[in-house]
Formats: C-alpha cells, structure tokens, sequence
C-alpha cells in the first residue's frame, strides 16, 4: 500500500514527532503505550498510520494512596524491538515519558483526542 511518511502529526493542541522524546509516547484506546517511530498516511483512502514500538512489562509506578496505573502512570520494563502499527482513530491519549535508570515512566497528558 503507497504511503506518505512524516515526521510529526499536529491535531488541535497534540503534536506527535519521531525525533523528541517528549512529542514521541501516546497510549492506545485498547491500553499499549506506545513510542513513535512514524507516521504514515495512504495514498488511496487518507488514512493516518502511526508506527511504533510497544513498551511491555507494565506495572504502577507508586501504589500509595491508590495504584497510579489507575491514573495511566506507569512503569515500564522493556520497549518491543519489533514495530506494529496503529490507525489514529486508535490514538487515545499522548503521554510524556521519562527515561529511567533501567525503566521508563510514563505519564499521560490531560488532552485526549476524539475521534
């Protein structure tokens, strides 16, 4: 299927780019918290395609007074060498992650977009 590639995604108040970590993580309407990696529109139907690797190994970051899972704050193990795509009706909400020692930490925005 011919597509075009692009850097960035701007839609309303949410910029999504490939080369800044902080415009890079969103999580899916069906729970996976995503890195960017591309972002892809097709030629024939119009259709925005996020590209990405999944982050796995998810857990709360705190659990006191609640679990901040939750709250979609999360902790995260490994990031999946492989990539999977996603269509932008899927996108729920950006987050901004943060590069820990061994981990990352997730958070996400209070903007989400619906479609």
């Amino acid at each position: 299927m011919p597509v075009e590639q692009y850097s960035s995604l701007k839609i309303g108040n949410i910029t999504l780019k490939i080369d800044k970590l902080a415009d890079q993580c969103f999580v899916t309407k069906q729970g996976d918290y995503v890195l960017l990696t591309s972002v892809a529109k097709t030629k024939a139907g119009g259709e925005i395609m996020l590209e990405g690797r999944k982050f796995s190994d998810i857990h709360s970051l705190y659990s006191y007074p609640m679990q901040s899972s939750s709250l979609g704050i999360v902790r995260a193990g490994k990031l999946d060498l492989s990539k999977s795509v996603w269509c932008l009706r899927d996108f729920k909400q950006k987050c901004v992650v943060i590069a820990d020692v061994d981990t990352f930490v997730i958070i996400p925005l209070i903007h989400e977009l619906h479609l």
